[in-house]
């Protein structure tokens, strides 16, 4: 690599959905997201959003974003599916996740 070239070589998992940059660390990959639930305050940050990846200190995890949301009963059932929906994805993949 000559000293003007900024990008890195990661050998990214094949679910990895991340463009990866000479910022990156090796072993942080990013897997999929699930579609945000919104408050009964609105969408954007007044969600919860549910995404899984990798990094190369704690390997598959599940992220989870739920700043102190009221949730409708069919909204909070609709998180609880997303997030058990992620947490089998992280299981499937922990064995490929940080490389």
């Amino acid at each position: 690599m000559s000293t003007t070239d900024q990008t890195i070589t990661t050998k990214c998992p094949d679910w990895c959905e991340r463009t990866h940059n000479s910022l990156d660390e090796p072993g942080d990959h990013e897997g999929p997201s699930w579609p945000s639930i919104p408050s009964t305050r609105g969408g954007g940050y007044n969600s919860v959003q549910i995404a899984a990846g990798s990094d190369a200190v704690d390997g598959v995890t599940v992220s989870l974003e739920s700043p102190s949301l009221r949730l409708t009963p069919e909204r909070a059932t609709e998180a609880a599916v997303a997030l058990t929906a992620a947490a089998a994805w992280a299981m499937a993949h922990r064995d490929a996740g940080a490389r």
